[in-house]
């Protein structure tokens, strides 16, 4: 994507800490910002700024359906890109974040981002700092012990340890990853980790998905938690990388920022706060108006879900440590037309012979009317290369 404006382009801008802790950015604004100041969007993570970082859409197939002409080749990993935000009014303030790489006036300022870029967020804003106007967390875990590392006191720390390796920089960083396995469960130091969400107060547009699980909790929790009078959820229903390129999204973005960065009445108080898109229904909450839980009853007698109560007990042995024993499966056939929504529980009683604790992972699965487990494709077939087929399409789990 070429600059369809006139674009000043400062690099390494050396941006002074309290603590006297320089960090490097990449400003990109428009020509004209010299006689008339704009809003600036400010992306922030380790992954490095323009030039420096060490992931690219380039490193996954067909780049997960944006094609090259939706960017200018100068935006940071999962951030807004420059020329796409320039050309729309804003200044782009690309900063590599704190330890990272080379890091050591009054107008409005909003973060966006996606993943780390989106997980930032929650902390910054959560310190209620007075320039920050809005924010658009883009799809991003909150608490790193819950919600990755330790999830349901479950330890599994490799992402992390792939996504520290991505961070490269000239001084020291903590183990997260050996503090977990030194002390195991929840302490003052993992405390300190996570965001205080009920300090959100600003304005808020925040996407989540079912396409990338790693963030899909974060994302829930951070919206619901904040204490933010006006704030957005919008469900995706494309992968988080592909959502953020595509020009309806960037359209719906702008009515935000230009509601809250520009002060303009455009209506966007009318949005429906919650949209959800895989259904297409839209709803003013979540969970909608009618919705109801409904308990289904586990019977390995017939390995099926039921709305009746077995009437005796029974039991369902499956060998944990094979590779190809994949569990227990339990099935349930809807007898009419049903929306599933929101959140789902199960109560198991469970042992394993000799030993005294064991990993449990639960996982819905949808079949089709011949038992054939279905795939979730988020990307459009018509942003993938002429001529590719379903079959061409590989099965990846971006955690």
């Amino acid at each position: 994507m070429a600059f369809a404006v006139d674009t000043v382009c400062k690099k390494d801008v050396r941006i002074q800490l309290r603590d006297g802790v320089e960090l490097l950015a990449d400003v990109f604004r428009p020509l004209t910002s010299d006689d008339e100041p704009v809003p600036a969007i400010m992306p922030w993570s380790p992954y490095g700024k323009t030039g420096t970082g060490l992931l690219q859409l380039d490193m996954f197939s067909w780049r997960v359906g944006v094609p090259r002409s939706a960017t200018s080749g100068l935006e940071m990993w999962e951030a807004p890109g420059p020329a796409e935000w320039v050309a729309r009014g804003s200044a782009v303030v690309n900063i590599e974040a704190r330890g990272s790489f080379k890091s050591g006036g009054d107008l409005y300022v909003a973060m966006a981002g996606n993943s780390w870029l989106a997980t930032t967020q929650w902390f910054i804003a959560a310190e209620q700092p007075p320039h920050l106007t809005c924010m658009t967390p883009l799809e991003g875990l909150g608490d790193y012990y819950r919600e990755s590392i330790c999830r349901d006191s479950i330890s599994d720390h490799a992402f992390w340890d792939v996504l520290i390796g991505w961070a490269c920089g000239p001084g020291m960083r903590e183990d997260l990853s050996a503090m977990v396995d030194k002390y195991g469960t929840w302490n003052d130091y993992l405390e300190d980790k996570k965001p205080k969400l009920r300090n959100i107060t600003i304005p808020m547009y925040a996407t989540a998905s079912f396409s990338t699980r790693l963030h899909t909790e974060g994302s829930v929790r951070g919206f619901q938690l904040s204490r933010s009078s006006e704030k957005w959820l919008r469900w995706t229903a494309t992968q988080e990388w592909h959502d953020i390129y595509q020009q309806e999204n960037l359209d719906d973005l702008q009515r935000f920022f230009d509601k809250y960065m520009l002060d303009k009445n455009n209506g966007w108080e009318t949005t429906p706060r919650i949209r959800y898109s895989l259904l297409g229904y839209n709803r003013a909450s979540c969970p909608p108006a009618k919705f109801r839980y409904e308990t289904l009853f586990l019977d390995a007698t017939n390995g099926s879900l039921g709305h009746r109560k077995p009437p005796s007990e029974s039991v369902v042995e499956y060998q944990a440590e094979l590779p190809s024993d994949d569990g227990c499966s339990l099935i349930h056939t809807f007898e009419e037309y049903t929306e599933l929504c929101s959140v789902s529980k199960a109560k198991v009683y469970m042992s394993t012979i000799g030993h005294d604790d064991m990993d449990v992972y639960v996982v819905l699965r949808k079949l089709d009317k011949n038992g054939k487990a279905l795939w979730h494709q988020n990307i459009r077939m018509e942003d993938l290369p002429k001529g590719t087929t379903v079959d061409d399409i590989s099965n990846e789990n971006i955690w």
